[in-house]
């Protein structure tokens, strides 16, 4: 799924993407390989879902995780 971006959209794409980067700086948690590639796999979808509709990026995890239970 594309985004289409204005220049208002842009910069707060840019803004999400520089949050992104600190909070993966901080983190400091170790997931099993499992986990961490479950993560990866949603986490762009999980953040066009916030982006667009405000879905919080945890519900998002936490409904994928039902869907491969």
């Amino acid at each position: 799924m594309a985004l289409v971006t204005t220049s208002s959209s842009t910069s707060s794409q840019a803004a999400l993407e520089a949050e992104i980067e600190k909070i993966e700086a901080e983190n400091t948690a170790n997931y099993s390989s499992k986990v961490s590639t479950f993560l990866n796999e949603i986490i762009e979808s999980a953040i066009n879902g916030w982006t667009q509709y405000k879905i919080l990026l945890s519900l998002t995890a936490a409904h994928a995780s039902l869907q491969i239970v």
